[in-house]
């Protein structure tokens, strides 16, 4: 059940407007098919928890999952971008090495949107969200590399 505190999503209204709806599951059928992680709601920083347990896992320090398993899940297939629920762009050095993994989930309900990036090798990772879910994301892409740029991390 969500907090009676908790910020609610928009929809789309006539002449760019936005309207502040209530989730509703008969709006998504019952089960919530279609709903963001049937109705699961965490705080911001239990989304930050969430990417630091990510970060410390893929540089070997997970207490829940092996390292192995935390490779796996990061790891796409030959030739592709997308692994077992993460997007991933690997920068290598003129030998091949990996200089810098971004591992990448975004989530949409058609009223909020959330998106996590992590780098393990710099150990650096961000959650930018909104409850307006309108455009395809790349403006959250937009603000992500903004911050890498203002922390010096990518030029």
């Amino acid at each position: 059940m969500q907090s009676k505190h908790a910020v609610w999503g928009h929809e789309a209204r006539s002449f760019g407007r936005t309207k502040a709806i209530k989730d509703d599951a008969a709006d998504y059928g019952d089960p919530p098919f279609g709903s963001p992680g049937g109705f699961l709601y965490c705080s911001l920083p239990d989304l930050l928890r969430y990417v630091d347990f990510h970060n410390r896992g893929a540089n070997g320090h997970g207490r829940l999952l092996k390292t192995e398993t935390f490779a796996r899940l990061y790891t796409p297939p030959p030739g592709g971008q997308y692994a077992l629920g993460w997007e991933v762009e690997i920068k290598r050095d003129a030998d091949g090495k990996v200089v810098e993994r971004s591992i990448y989930h975004g989530g949409y309900s058609g009223r909020f949107r959330a998106n996590i990036w992590f780098c393990p090798e710099s150990q650096w990772g961000t959650v930018i969200v909104c409850n307006d879910g309108r455009g395809d994301g790349a403006e959250m892409a937009s603000v992500f590399r903004a911050l890498l740029r203002e922390f010096n991390l990518i030029k």
